[in-house]
Formats: structure tokens, sequence, C-alpha cells
């Protein structure tokens, strides 16, 4: 997706990653990781969680401010278009695959508390100069390979409901919510929010309509 984006903005496909030795940042930094999630429990210890990533981005925002002056880091910053896509993690280890997580809180708890945490990271974000942004919505986590075979009524069966409506939650909560509340709030916030759950769900529910032949559970549509 990311490769995608810059294909479409004319910058290098290839995004470097901010652990990459010797990168060039001058077009953009990639600071994903996977497995990583919004919430920094989720595995914990493995990934590079979102709170640690902001640290990541404020060490590319001093190296900027060396090498341009820091009127032309503002404007660098407040430029850029600052992509995100976390989340599934979240729902799917840190919580589907946590029965403790589970016992904790109810779905709609737990969703809040990504959101929440969302929120703080944006903020932090828009704080250090960012307005632009993109949020990738979350894809129909019940209808992945992975998480369509743990449905207890069997693989067969089709989607993993419970783990669908985490995603939705998730995506309501983003845009009907959070999002134009942070655009009302902060003085220039932008953003787009691209449906890729229904897009998704359109290519599994209707393989044919996109050049496939069939949808069978071991079949990742993308």
């Amino acid at each position: 997706m990311i490769m995608k984006t810059a294909e479409y903005a004319k910058l290098p496909v290839v995004i470097p990653p901010y652990l990459e030795p010797n990168a060039d940042y001058d077009y953009g930094v990639n600071f994903a990781s996977g497995g990583a999630g919004i919430l920094s429990s989720t595995n914990q210890g493995l990934v590079i969680d979102l709170k640690t990533q902001l640290e990541y981005f404020d060490k590319v925002r001093l190296s900027w401010i060396e090498k341009f002056g820091e009127a032309e880091t503002e404007n660098i910053i407040s430029d850029a278009v600052y992509f995100i896509s976390m989340g599934s993690n979240d729902y799917m280890g840190g919580y589907l695959g946590n029965p403790k997580m589970q016992h904790l809180h109810p779905p709609e708890e737990f969703v809040k508390m990504v959101i929440g945490n969302l929120s703080q990271g944006i903020q932090e974000l828009y704080g250090r100069g960012a307005r632009k942004f993109a949020f990738l919505s979350l894809c129909p986590l019940g209808c992945l390979p992975a998480l369509r075979a743990l449905n207890p009524k069997g693989h067969e069966a089709g989607c993993f409901e419970d783990a669908s409506a985490l995603a939705s939650a998730h995506n309501n909560a983003l845009k009907m919510g959070l999002l134009p509340d942070l655009q009302a709030l902060l003085k220039g916030f932008k953003y787009s929010n691209p449906n890729f759950y229904d897009w998704l769900l359109d290519k599994i529910n209707h393989p044919t309509d996109h050049g496939k032949r069939t949808n069978h559970p071991s079949t990742c549509f993308l």
C-alpha cells in the first residue's frame, strides 16, 4: 500500500524504512513495523509500537533541522502526508488472541482504548507540525485466511464475524467520531479515509467480478 501511494505521488517507489542504514529520507520515511499495533501492549517486545515510531519521527525531524534548517523543516513536515495504517494487529493478536484482554475488556471498551491511543498519537504528530493525514480503514478481519480458519463454526462456514465486527466498530469510530472531531478541534487538520473494508469484502463476495475464480478461505484477495 505504501509503495502504491508513493508511485501515485511520483515519489521513489520504495520509501526507505527508518532503520535502514544510511537511508535518504528526503522524500519520506517508513516507520512501519510488521505486527505492530496502536497499543504498546500488542506484540510487546517483538515490534516497534506507535509510541516508539513517534520517537523515531522526532529523530528524523532533528536530522532535517540540521540539514535544511528549522524553517524549511517546518515546511517539509506541514506539507508531508502521513499515511497511517494500523489497528489490525491490536484486534487480531492483541485481543482475539489474548484471552486475558478479552476477560478484562468487552469489545466496545477495547475499541475505545485503541481509538483513544490513536487519537493521542495523531495529536502528537499534529503538535510537531503534521497537518495532512491518510487513514486506511481496517479490512474485514474475519475474512482473512488466518482468522477465517479460526471460525468456531468451522472454516467452511465463512468469515469469522466477531473479528470483522471489531474491525467495523473501529472503522465507524474513526470515520464518524475521531476524524471529524479532530478536524473540528485542530486548525488545518486534513484527512482522507479510504474504505478498504468494503473494497476487500466486495472482492471476497464477488470474486469473478474481479478476475478470480474462487473465494476459498485459503485465498487472500489483495
